[in-house]
């Protein structure tokens, strides 16, 4: 025995181990967005001292089980870690930038197109409020920080007009931000809080923090963003509804 231990010891008692059962959902969006945060936390998390174990199902549904083995370095046998071949140390070509998402049953309770200023921001946040008037005070004051995050965004870094649509159910808040630039190129944005002061990422990860859904796409229109989030019977009781 020695008094000191090894630097392998001492690296090794210094990180942090996580053991996760992911639950990717059970609809073809929510498994695009779980292959997503995979191919992500992988470069998110490098720098950190940190061993995550993500236990699957091997019945998963086929494209998520491949992203899956192709974001993990290591996978875990009855002999312990073993190289994965599998594994690919590149983003997927997708991840930021996906296909355009069909738009939500019903008409919007909120439409403004054509805006142009930013000095339009906070008349356009008193609004979409109002709109939202009957959504549990938790998910309304998240959902128009987010929005209104995403709005910024697009007068400072996109190219106006700048369209905001937004629909409300019972169960579920969905809006999305259209503006006629070519939006931003970084896969990783809003996946981690940035430390150089630029504002756009900055906001896109209070976004992600806002909403549990947050999805992004090109068309010939221009650049839009995505966000919703559901309406739980819990955060209604919790609100009564204010």
């Amino acid at each position: 025995m020695t008094a000191e231990r090894s630097t392998a010891e001492q690296a090794a008692a210094a990180r942090v181990w996580y053991i996760a059962e992911p639950d990717v959902g059970t609809t073809r969006v929510a498994w695009r967005r779980a292959a997503d945060y995979e191919a992500a936390c992988g470069f998110a998390l490098a720098s950190c001292a940190l061993t995550t174990v993500c236990a699957y199902p091997r019945s998963m549904f086929g494209p998520v089980l491949e992203t899956v083995r192709r974001t993990h370095p290591r996978l875990l046998t009855a002999d312990g870690p073993v190289p994965n071949p599998a594994y690919r140390d590149v983003l997927p070509a997708g991840l930021g930038n996906g296909p355009a998402l069909p738009e939500p049953a019903g008409s919007p309770v909120l439409h403004i197109a054509g805006s142009v200023t930013l000095a339009e921001v906070a008349g356009i946040r008193a609004r979409l409020a109002e709109a939202l008037r009957d959504v549990p005070a938790l998910v309304r004051t998240d959902f128009v920080a987010a929005v209104n995050e995403v709005l910024t965004n697009a007068y400072l870094h996109g190219i106006p007009p700048v369209d905001l649509t937004v629909w409300a159910s019972a169960a579920w808040i969905e809006g999305r931000v259209t503006d006629r630039g070519r939006g931003f190129t970084d896969p990783l944005a809003g996946y981690v809080p940035e430390s150089d002061g630029r504002r756009a990422h900055a906001g896109l990860w209070l976004v992600r923090q806002a909403c549990d859904e947050f999805d992004t796409w090109r068309t010939p229109a221009g650049f839009t963003v995505r966000v919703a989030t559901p309406v739980t019977a819990d955060l209604r009781l919790y609100t009564a509804g204010r």
